[in-house]
C-alpha cells in the first residue's frame, strides 16, 4: 500500500501536527479555507438582510433551527462559537506539546524521544 513507517528513525511515532512530510495536506487545508472565506466575503458584501457571519447556506444535516425558534438558533450560534473556539485552542496546545516535548501527539509514549 506504500504508507509511511509508524515510527521514524529515533523511534518516536509519525505522523506528526508539525511534520513536514504532510505540506501538501496543509497547503490543501490552507486553500479550502482561503475559498471559504473569499465566498463568505461575497455572501457579506450582497447585503442581503438575512445575512449573519457565518451563515453560508450549508446545512446538510439540518441542525440548525428555523426561523420559527429565534431562542434555538442563538442558543446554536453560541454553541459553535464556544466549540470552535475550544477546537482552536486544543490544537494550538497540541502544537505547542509537540514543540516542546519534540514527540508525536498521535503516540504518548514516544513523546520525549523515549
Amino acid at each position: 500500500f506504500n504508507l509511511a513507517p509508524a515510527l521514524d528513525a529515533a523511534g518516536r511515532a509519525t505522523p506528526s501536527a508539525l511534520s513536514h512530510t504532510i505540506d501538501a495536506y496543509w497547503i490543501g487545508v490552507l486553500a479550502f479555507a482561503a475559498i471559504v472565506d473569499i465566498y463568505g466575503t461575497y455572501v457579506a458584501l450582497d447585503n442581503d438582510e438575512d445575512y449573519f457571519p457565518g451563515n453560508l447556506g450549508f446545512d446538510p444535516m439540518g441542525f440548525y433551527p428555523d426561523d420559527s425558534d429565534p431562542k434555538g438558533q442563538k442558543a446554536m450560534q453560541l454553541a459553535e462559537i464556544k466549540h470552535g473556539r475550544t477546537a482552536m485552542m486544543v490544537f494550538a496546545f497540541y502544537l505547542m506539546e509537540e514543540s516542546v516535548a519534540q514527540g508525536s501527539l498521535f503516540n504518548p509514549l514516544a513523546l520525549g524521544g523515549n
